[in-house]
């Protein structure tokens, strides 16, 4: 670990599986339009921006946003239809379905709208990296970069991260008319992880320094294109007064191919 003391833990945030049609549809890209078998494997691995990611929480905006809008949409419309027409003894039954989805998609609205007024106080982040893409066992150096921020860092820490994802364990148990037994659903685990502060903010780039670990059987590169996806993230957070800042970005973390 770096830094002075035991850094905070990074606050909570809305995220949402790196799977299915959108990981299908992006590799797709990848194998398409960036090479062929010959190619470096990594760009058929994930469309990424060489010079750099940007924040994830981008992402998290919109589906929030369209979300909390449907959610709420739904529930009005409901409530509409069905409160009218329901027995004054079963009355109570849609309006509290009707307030559950309602709750929900305030909730969402809330987040998203959080987010929007945390980007125009913070700026849009950045990471650049220094060299692309970053192998086990080697530094991961990027520097941060924060396009129309109002507010000065202080007490940034960053987190970086390999999290792989794995089918969790089924959502119910024994018989049930629904199928829960059955269903499951994807659980993000982490397998490697380390925690520093960042000093040495001084100007408008932010420079941040990972020694990576040597590639073993617990250490793994990326691997968004696989059917369970391996991806590292890199978290960045500063408590301020006001707004906290926290950023979210994908790095390139591969195995160099001749190992």
């Amino acid at each position: 670990m770096g830094g002075e003391g035991q850094p905070p833990s990074p606050p909570a945030r809305v995220t949402s599986p790196r799977g299915g049609v959108a990981r299908g549809l992006a590799a797709w890209w990848g194998r398409t339009s960036q090479g062929g078998p010959g190619a470096e494997p990594w760009l058929a691995d994930h469309p990424w921006r060489r010079q750099g990611a940007l924040d994830e929480s981008g992402r998290e905006v919109r589906n929030a946003l369209l979300g909390g809008g449907l959610l709420t949409a739904v529930a009005a419309a409901a409530a509409a239809i069905f409160l009218p027409r329901a027995p004054a003894e079963l009355v109570l039954v849609p309006a509290l379905v009707s307030g559950a989805f309602l709750a929900g998609g305030f909730w969402f609205l809330a987040v998203g709208v959080l987010t929007v007024l945390r980007r125009a106080r913070h700026g849009v982040p950045e990471v650049r990296f220094v060299r692309f893409p970053y192998f086990l066992g080697e530094p991961l150096e990027v520097a941060l970069v924060r396009e129309g921020a109002q507010v000065r860092l202080v007490g940034l820490h960053a987190r970086l991260c390999c999290i792989e994802e794995r089918w969790g364990a089924p959502l119910g148990q024994g018989s049930d008319p629904v199928g829960l037994a059955t269903r499951r659903r994807l659980e993000r685990v982490e397998r490697w992880s380390e925690t520093r502060a960042v000093h040495g903010i001084f100007g408008a780039r932010v420079p941040i320094r990972f020694d990576l670990p040597a590639p073993g059987p617990g250490v793994l590169g990326t691997a968004l294109s696989a059917e369970l996806p391996r991806y590292w993230e890199l978290e960045l957070w500063a408590e301020l007064p006001g707004l906290d800042f926290q950023a979210v970005f994908l790095v390139p973390v591969y195995q160099r191919p001749d190992r």
